[in-house]
């Protein structure tokens, strides 16, 4: 009797550890993953074919080792968003997309950034762009400050401004503020140059922006008096 309970909890012992030796994996090969995602975030000319190849091997192992871990699974499905715009992801890469995003949206139905870079991936590569806005709305109402969030949110709009109604523009004006007072505002200013929305968006800061003045005098400096 000594004998099975001593190999009961030896199999345990041995189940727990290599179960914490794959998670330790996971982690790791997910924090690498994040790196150089956070390093195109800040520097968008930064990725390469290699470096996204690297990432993208980090972040498939991520979600091999631990496939219910939500985050892993968006992490992966914004390292191929990105490497799709930059022209390195391959289609059977792409193709998992929409299963990365729902599923990790049911494990988590409040996360303002996964229906925020599933509307991204509706709108850019499905060219589904009223399931895109259904999914920004959810993004705005579950973080409706969360600068990630927003900044892809505004990302998605202004690549289709000219197809939005007078009412659906209106909806997002408010949203610029809010993102120029996160972690996102040096994106978002650049989002506003590169899809030359300085006019518009000036417009709109200066008579409803309610920025506090000494934001307001840099987003003028940098956004407004330079065109």
């Amino acid at each position: 009797m000594k004998r099975v309970l001593a190999s009961l909890l030896l199999l345990l012992v041995l189940g727990y550890a290599f179960n914490a030796a794959r998670v330790g994996l996971a982690n790791t090969a997910y924090f690498q993953a994040r790196f150089l995602l956070d390093k195109w975030q800040q520097q968008p000319q930064a990725i390469t074919q290699s470096n996204y190849q690297q990432a993208y091997d980090f972040a498939d192992r991520s979600v091999l080792l631990a496939p219910n871990n939500p985050h892993y699974k968006i992490t992966k499905a914004k390292i191929v968003l990105w490497g799709y715009h930059a022209g390195f992801s391959q289609d059977s890469q792409v193709v998992d997309l929409g299963k990365l995003y729902q599923t990790a949206i049911s494990q988590r139905p409040q996360w303002p950034e996964a229906y925020a870079d599933y509307a991204w991936y509706l709108s850019g590569i499905k060219d589904d762009f009223p399931q895109a806005m259904l999914n920004l709305n959810q993004a705005v109402k579950y973080g409706p400050f969360h600068g990630d969030s927003l900044e892809t949110v505004l990302k998605v709009a202004f690549s289709r401004w000219q197809q939005l109604t007078p009412e659906q523009k209106a909806e997002f004006y408010p949203l610029i503020p809010r993102a120029l007072q996160s972690n996102s505002r040096n994106n978002v200013l650049m989002m506003v140059k590169q899809y030359k929305k300085e006019f518009v968006v000036c417009y709109y800061l200066k008579r409803q922006g309610q920025l506090p003045q000494k934001l307001w005098s840099s987003v003028e400096r940098q956004l407004c008096l330079a065109n």
